[in-house]
């Protein structure tokens, strides 16, 4: 069946892969064994492949990795930067896994979401493990605790489904939003919240950003950690301070179709938006300083 996803640890040790048969496999790249993995659920997996790159030129020829552990239903990636866990998300539930371990294709379940979870992110620091759901709650899970599970923290405040979140890069803020994800519209709320993960009980938004005139797109904060950009559906962008008591943006016009995707530069001085043009197909990138 076909790779539907793929992450690579920050320590270039680990690859993990997802397929469309429900499937997820575990790739050691220090590992000298190579030896094929049984068949999971009447399906023949399929070995990945490695190919070495310089820059946009493929190289050399692909050596076969075979897999040192298997998981079900992940359809979401997410390998923490210390490169010791992974996260996936599917029909499964919210699982946890443990990639020093002698066995890394066991996981531990993390319970508490009544519907289905979307997005996730953990932070640069390895404490926050954060989930958005279906349930319109954000979840903070200790990342460092024995059972994350049992010290979850809420985050309530959303009408729509929470579809899209970040973390800093200095790992202090959190920002949710329903809006799109995966063309997905969680309907009519149109806010932002953001949240301090570095305060004593971060249950309660911090602030809340409001003024987008359609659903939010996509969200992105600065390498800095100082600013955030959200993009919306009626081709604008907006540039908020996150420090400071500060509610009010910046207003970006000059997109001609909806905006897919923002981001920042490295400097964070500058705003990259991408999307559609007016015809909904053409590329439409605009860079503003």
């Amino acid at each position: 069946m076909p790779v539907s996803g793929v992450a690579i640890s920050p320590n270039n040790r680990w690859l993990v892969t997802n397929s469309f048969d429900g499937t997820g496999r575990i790739w050691d790249f220090h590992s000298v064994a190579m030896t094929e993995l049984p068949t999971v659920a009447g399906i023949d997996l399929q070995p990945a492949h490695i190919w070495d790159a310089l820059g946009t030129k493929i190289v050399g020829s692909t050596r076969v990795l075979n897999g040192v552990g298997t998981f079900k239903d992940g359809q979401t990636l997410t390998i923490t930067a210390d490169s010791n866990r992974l996260v996936t998300t599917g029909e499964t539930g919210l699982r946890r896994w443990n990639l020093e371990s002698e066995n890394p294709g066991s996981s531990m379940v993390l319970q508490s979401h009544t519907l289905g979870v979307g997005p996730v992110a953990v932070s640069l620091d390895g404490h926050w493990l954060v989930t958005g759901s279906d349930d319109k709650t954000a979840r903070l899970w200790d990342l460092q605790a024995e059972d994350p599970s049992a010290r979850s923290i809420v985050l309530e405040g959303h009408t729509e489904e929470i579809r899209q979140l970040a973390i800093s890069p200095d790992s202090r803020w959190l920002v949710t939003c329903t809006g799109l994800w995966r063309e997905r519209s969680a309907g009519k709320e149109t806010t932002v919240r953001v949240w301090d993960l570095d305060s004593p009980g971060p249950r309660k938004a911090v602030r809340i950003l409001q003024g987008h005139a359609g659903p939010i797109t996509s969200i992105s904060i600065s390498p800095d950690s100082k600013k955030l950009v959200t993009g919306i559906a009626d081709a604008t962008a907006r540039v908020w301070n996150l420090l400071g008591d500060a509610t009010s943006s910046q207003v970006l016009r000059g997109n001609t179709g909806r905006i897919k995707s923002v981001a920042f530069s490295s400097d964070s001085l500058s705003v990259i938006t991408g999307g559609a043009g007016d015809d909904g197909i053409a590329c439409n990138i605009h860079i503003w300083k």
